[in-house]
């Protein structure tokens, strides 16, 4: 998780400039990982490692269920739209950013607390605001799964830039995350889509690794 719009002595100032680098500052590092940076051409990002506790417990990792959807958007064309969405300045799109700044350090907390419901609702609020910074976040296809999966969890979040392809579920419990295991498995099977399948869940502690085949 990352506060894009926060600097550390700044909290509340923007920079004109969208730090993809915060991304890629903590897929470079194992654990669960809170990214902060400061506004401006010199953002200094720093890395804070959090408790992975609910990441690894196996009564709050039986809760969660991570999927590939098949389905995934252009990143680099979200990313662009972002970026103008930031040197244009609107006051509505400034005040999602500063939300989605605040919702990190709210899930900051919930994992320090090991709160995993308090995880949940953030999780699930990041999602609203996700689709309020770029429409295509989603397309009709994800809304169309996440509609018939709603009795089934508590929060839902595509993941990785411009969204990905990767869906992340947290249900009330195991029995409601088997529930939408098996909704999921039934998915792919209605659609025939390949791509799609469900993902064990497993937190990477090494972080970025390059291998050469």
């Amino acid at each position: 998780m990352s506060d894009p719009a926060a600097g550390r002595d700044t909290p509340n100032s923007l920079s004109r400039h969208t730090p993809p680098y915060t991304l890629r500052e903590g897929g470079a590092a194992g654990g669960v990982k809170f990214v902060e940076s400061a506004p401006g051409l010199r953002p200094d990002p720093h890395v804070y490692q959090l408790d992975p506790y609910l990441f690894e417990d196996p009564a709050s990792t039986a809760r969660m269920t991570l999927f590939y959807t098949g389905a995934t958007r252009l990143a680099r064309n979200i990313l662009q739209d972002v970026v103008d969405g930031f040197n244009s300045m609107t006051p509505a799109f400034l005040f999602t950013v500063r939300r989605i700044g605040t919702l990190a350090h709210a899930a900051r907390h919930a994992i320090a607390r090991r709160a995993p419901d308090a995880l949940a609702d953030v999780v699930s609020r990041s999602w609203q605001e996700n689709k309020l910074i770029h429409p295509s976040t989603t397309n009709r296809e994800i809304d169309q799964l996440l509609k018939r999966l709603r009795p089934h969890y508590q929060a839902v979040k595509l993941l990785g830039a411009g969204g990905g392809g990767y869906a992340y579920f947290i249900s009330a419990d195991a029995d409601a995350a088997g529930a939408l295991q098996r909704e999921l498995d039934a998915h792919v099977e209605d659609t025939g889509n390949r791509r799609a399948r469900r993902v064990a869940f497993a937190l990477n502690k090494a972080g970025l690794q390059v291998t050469v085949s």
